[in-house]
């Protein structure tokens, strides 16, 4: 198909969908630029803009009266098919390729037309199916149809939207390819989830708390789960005090979340520290407690590792697969990993055994090895998770250590294993310190981890970005970093140094073409936010300092000797009370 044939063909089907959702939700004096406009830039902003536009057009189902404006929306699509189908003959294009499924997605419309509602389900199916066909066509703009839409509108159109289109094309295109793996399996994607940012920020940020605490939080979650609906009174007799806060800042968090009408901890002299909870009675609160926090806290953490690793990774979470027999499932996580796939089961509740032949049998059908199959079991001993590993060949692995299943995979497309290697020596060679201190916290977070080079690395950063002639990749940064100091007396692994860019990375100084944050390690970066090193020194302490918040004790820099200790240790300067405190509530509002 030529390009001409590509562009008319887009036009033709965006314009179909999106005139005859949208044709009747908008003011008449607009309808004739919308007319005008339906067979040039819509189709190329549209592709964009459609899960917001199919948001609000099933937001306004109820409101709107189908059967009272019948005739008038089956007068407004004919109109946008016939101006759709005269720009098509305007360049003499033949429309025989995909034909048959630009006439279904009409037909389904038109279908819908003659009901009161169209469904959510049904939207988004059709969403789908337009993203899979525009896919196979080169995604283009009629000049001369283009030129029917004012410039005025159409920079007003551009300008309120070009954010959210840039990164719902960029989500779209990444989950694009992990379907294209299944598709090309002879699997269909039927549907999968898609995040509500926020929502979901806040739910991550609960299960994320929960699951780093887990060993401290594990009976109050029990106790939570057995009590939805109910209140319920929990003892703090046997904890230490830095228990109590994490508990009191659990409780904070759920209550945020709108989980708990009534959540405190109660302090009284001549008694024992209690909890008082009440879990409001939902089937979203059982569902959460029962096993959704744990799923989303597993997928947290592989994108955490897989970021700090700095591979390429596309990923969907919960997809409904459907089988050439038919047959239909819904997996847990899916994710291609330097395009190779990594399917991921999550089972927090005691009775996981019910779930392992199931899981196995998707293994078997993706025909993936076992050690890219892994059954994640909360608390599972680790003589049971062995003998089911052997048994059933899958990798059965426990919240802590499935991570490690994850990085040998990542290790084998190293190229330098040994510097690896040496690394992890290098960590075991460390003297073992207190679990309750600061440089146990680093280590087992694998944080500041060479602060005496810190002002080395962020120099020799500043001067390759300043002197950039094409983009890099993170990952490229990180080695060309290496490969200059290893000429000085400062030789280090790899690891290190990007554990310290990684500090810039999440907080979004490293930037695209269109200044716009760089979050996945293998996206070409053309410049950063700051080139000063000063403001790089104090965006790494600010990380250091937020991971402490959320991860090892909120109330962490109210002592005097603890902030001195976290300056020996980090050889750098902690941020200001003031900016502490900002950091404090910025965070607890959030999660």
């Amino acid at each position: 198909m030529n390009y001409q044939t590509q562009n008319a063909l887009t036009v033709l089907a965006s314009s179909i969908f999106f005139g005859s959702a949208g044709f009747w939700l908008i003011p008449s004096q607009l309808k004739g630029a919308v007319v005008g406009a339906a067979s040039g830039t819509v189709g190329a902003v549209g592709y964009a803009q459609q899960s917001r536009r199919l948001r609000q057009i099933a937001a306004q189902q109820n409101q709107v009266s189908f059967h009272n404006t019948y005739q008038e929306r089956v007068k407004g699509l004919e109109t946008l098919v016939d101006q759709a189908e005269k720009a098509i003959a305007d360049i003499d294009l033949s429309v025989t390729e995909h034909k048959a499924e630009i006439n279904s997605i009409q037909n389904t419309v038109q279908t819908s037309l003659d009901r009161s509602k169209v469904s959510l389900a049904e939207v988004k199916q059709l969403e789908a199916r337009l993203i899979r066909l525009e896919s196979k066509t080169t995604f283009g703009v009629n000049k001369q149809s283009d030129s029917n839409l004012s410039s005025g509108f159409k920079a007003e159109f551009i300008a309120e939207n070009q954010d959210e289109a840039s990164g719902d094309e960029a989500k779209a295109d990444e989950a694009q390819k992990v379907i294209e793996w299944f598709e090309s399996n002879h699997i269909e994607v039927d549907n999968y989830y898609e995040p509500d940012y926020r929502i979901d920020n806040m739910l991550d940020g609960l299960s994320l708390y929960l699951g780093d605490n887990y060993s401290i939080l594990s009976n109050f979650h029990w106790k939570l789960r057995n009590s939805v609906g109910r209140k319920l009174h929990f003892n703090l007799k046997e904890y230490d005090p830095r228990s109590k806060r994490i508990h009191n800042q659990y409780l904070r968090k759920l209550k945020s979340s709108d989980y708990l009408s009534d959540g405190k901890l109660v302090k009284k002299q001549e008694s024992p520290d209690f909890i008082i909870a009440a879990p409001y009675n939902r089937s979203d609160i059982q569902g959460f407690f029962d096993g959704g926090w744990f799923e989303r806290f597993i997928y947290y953490k592989v994108v955490e590792l897989l970021d700090a690793e700095g591979a390429d990774y596309q990923y969907l979470r919960n997809p409904k697969i459907s089988y050439n027999n038919n047959e239909t499932s819904e997996l847990d996580l899916f994710f291609l990993v330097n395009q190779k796939p990594l399917l991921i089961e999550c089972k927090a509740g005691v009775n996981y055994h019910q779930g392992i032949e199931k899981f196995v049998k998707h293994r078997e059908r993706l025909n993936l090895d076992s050690s890219n199959a892994i059954f994640v079991v909360l608390d599972i001993d680790e003589a049971e998770a062995y003998i089911r590993t052997h048994n059933w060949k899958i990798t059965v692995a426990d919240q802590n250590n499935f991570l490690s299943q994850i990085k040998q995979l990542l290790n084998e497309n190293i190229s330098e294993p040994s510097e690896t290697a040496d690394e992890e020596s290098e960590e075991e060679t460390e003297p073992a310190a207190d679990d309750s201190s600061l440089k146990s916290f680093f280590k087992k977070w694998k944080l500041n981890r060479a602060p005496e080079y810190r002002t080395a690395i962020l120099n020799e950063l500043i001067q390759l970005i300043d002197s950039l002639d094409e983009p890099v990749s993170f990952n490229e940064i990180t080695k060309i970093i290496r490969d200059r100091m290893k000429s000085s007396d400062a030789s280090l692994a790899r690891i290190k140094i990007s554990e310290i860019l990684n500090c810039l990375r999440r907080f979004d100084l490293f930037r695209n073409e269109n200044n716009k944050p760089v979050r996945n390690t293998a996206t070409p970066i053309f410049k950063m936010a700051s080139l000063k090193v000063k403001t790089l020194e104090k965006k790494c302490m600010e990380f250091y300092a937020e991971k402490i918040l959320q991860q090892f004790d909120p109330d962490f820099f109210d002592e005097a000797d603890n902030v001195k200790e976290f300056e020996n240790l980090t050889l750098g300067k902690a941020p200001t009370p003031e900016k502490i405190k900002q950091m404090r509530e910025r965070w607890q509002s959030q999660a």
